[in-house]
């Protein structure tokens, strides 16, 4: 019996290692489904399509902002990381955060010309989503980095914070959700 369960052991941990038993290719990057013309949609609401990066290019992909920017585009021209132009919205990338238990993602907001905007022209409206503490337990936005012009939204990521919009320096690494409007 102690044999079996050795076995079964070290079978296991070969097939994590060396990937026997691979997750189904639709749960790794596969730039073939975006050659192929179809891009997996995995919700949506309004007029607006998403793609969760990390369901795709696989949890460990991360981007700078301009990468993630790369990232959408790359599933076609009318894709870009997701504006958020309303609560139902925003509830909408919060529970893919917290379903998909990621700690932060890219949106398409950044500073253009001293405002924030969005990169798909939309308006950019506060909607409340912004966090009441950051780093320095200051409400955000806050450029506490003296750089901090690229939106993200993080998960819990400091003490009494909850998931909400912060800004960030742009260089850091994070997933994104895609975007498109159909």
């Amino acid at each position: 019996m102690k044999f079996l369960l050795l076995v079964a052991l070290l079978f296991g941990v070969a097939s994590a290692q060396f990937g026997f038993f691979r997750r189904s290719p639709q749960n790794r990057f596969n730039n073939n489904f975006v050659r192929g013309g179809r891009v997996p949609v995995d919700q949506r609401l309004g007029n607006s399509e998403y793609h969760f990066s990390w369901l795709y290019a696989g949890p460990n992909a991360k981007w700078e902002w301009p990468g993630a920017v790369s990232y959408c585009r790359s599933l076609g021209r009318e894709w870009a990381p997701i504006s958020i132009t309303s609560r139902a919205e925003n509830d909408l990338a919060v529970n893919a955060i917290s379903r998909g238990r990621v700690d932060y993602i890219w949106t398409g907001g950044h500073i253009r010309n001293g405002r924030w905007s969005w990169l798909h022209g939309d308006p950019f409206v506060d909607i409340g989503a912004w966090s009441r503490t950051g780093g320095f337990r200051r409400p955000q936005p806050d450029n506490r980095e003296g750089n901090e012009s690229c939106l993200s939204i993080l998960n819990h990521i400091y003490p009494q914070d909850t998931i909400t919009w912060h800004d960030v320096g742009c260089s850091h690494r994070k997933p994104t959700i895609c975007e498109r409007r159909i």
